[in-house]
């Protein structure tokens, strides 16, 4: 039964609505943390564990470090895949006062992906009190710097992590 404030008139519900107002704040908070197309990416850059940096141009992958040269596209693309539509396991802390407890303050793994992706016009040619430039595509890019700290717990299937760009801590899947 619903009951309107200020109003003494009772209406029957054809819906539940508890489960609306029972949930955690953290279940609607949209847990993507990375989003962008493979073919927007530019270049990765992997700093601790594992040292390297890939880029691309033309839909062909380069090893850029440690050593230069052609690199397999398939070994790049599932290197860069994940981080394109990366998802947070949980949410941690929003502000936290110190990063050291979750292994960040020194993360184990940084990764710096560049992006470049073309956005369409806001306006067409001829449209009113448009600019020239409205009518021409621009081109937005993006450094997403990913920062990954300690385990989560002693069973190392999830890890802290952040965005370097953001102050909220969230927990990713070891995978």
């Amino acid at each position: 039964y619903v009951k309107l404030a200020g109003s003494d008139k009772v209406y029957e519900s054809q819906t539940e609505i508890g489960n609306s107002f029972t949930r955690r704040l953290t279940d609607f908070r949209d847990k993507r943390v990375l989003k962008f197309e493979l073919k927007d990416v530019k270049s990765v850059k992997v700093e601790g564990l594992q040292n390297f940096e890939l880029s691309q141009a033309k839909d062909e992958w380069i090893v850029e470090a440690p050593t230069r040269g052609r690199a397999d596209k398939a070994a790049a693309e599932k290197v860069v895949r994940p981080l394109s539509t990366l998802s947070a396991q949980d949410c941690k802390e929003d502000k936290p006062s110190s990063l050291k407890p979750y292994g960040l303050d020194r993360p184990r793994l940084k990764v710096a992906s560049k992006t470049s992706r073309e956005v369409p016009p806001k306006a067409k040619p001829g449209d009113p009190n448009t600019q020239p430039a409205d009518t021409q595509p621009s081109i937005e890019d993006k450094t997403h710097v990913l920062l990954v700290g300690g385990a989560t717990d002693l069973s190392g299937t999830a890890y802290f992590a952040k965005l370097e760009s953001a102050p909220w801590v969230f927990s990713l899947q070891d995978a």
